[in-house]
């Protein structure tokens, strides 16, 4: 995932029970235990831009928006996400041109950055584990492209 800000430390783990968000019926947000499900993400940052970082997530649960939900709770939503408001400038100076280099990304990636590379579960039948692999599609290697060149100094259409 590309997250707005750095986790600190930049690993880590994520508790804290799931549930409807008391204030947002829409989505999901970190409740008190007796009120969601528990779940525990771990998290581990493998670089970091100015005001951005991507992360590695390996969930231990599987609730509804799981890594969302909890990314937002520790200050870093997923780059673009309208649900948990990480479509708009999180951090840094706001202005003109860093607004439009943001928008640009957005409109590029016009969803959560967000990407499962790989997935494993046991087969239900045969019980074997099975694993898959993707590669990132390309408009979130574009955008993770531009971030890398530097936030905001570009411009996304490069």
């Amino acid at each position: 995932a590309i997250v707005w800000g750095h986790f600190s430390p930049p690993n880590g783990t994520i508790e804290g029970a799931i549930g409807r968000d008391p204030h947002h019926r829409q989505r999901m947000a970190v409740v008190p235990d007796d009120e969601g499900k528990w779940a525990r993400t771990h998290y581990e940052t493998v670089e970091a831009h100015a005001h951005t970082s991507v992360a590695e997530f390996k969930l231990e649960t599987g609730r509804t928006h799981q890594i969302r939900v909890h990314a937002r709770a520790q200050g870093h939503p997923l780059l673009g996400d309208p649900k948990y408001d990480g479509h708009r400038l999180r951090s840094g100076t706001p202005g003109g041109a860093r607004e439009d280099f943001f928008a640009d990304l957005f409109d590029i990636l016009p969803h959560p950055a967000l990407h499962a590379y790989r997935l494993g579960f046991d087969h239900p039948t045969t019980g074997e584990r099975l694993h898959f692999d993707a590669a990132p599609p390309p408009p979130w290697r574009r955008v993770l492209r531009v971030l890398r060149q530097g936030e905001g100094e570009g411009a996304a259409g490069d």
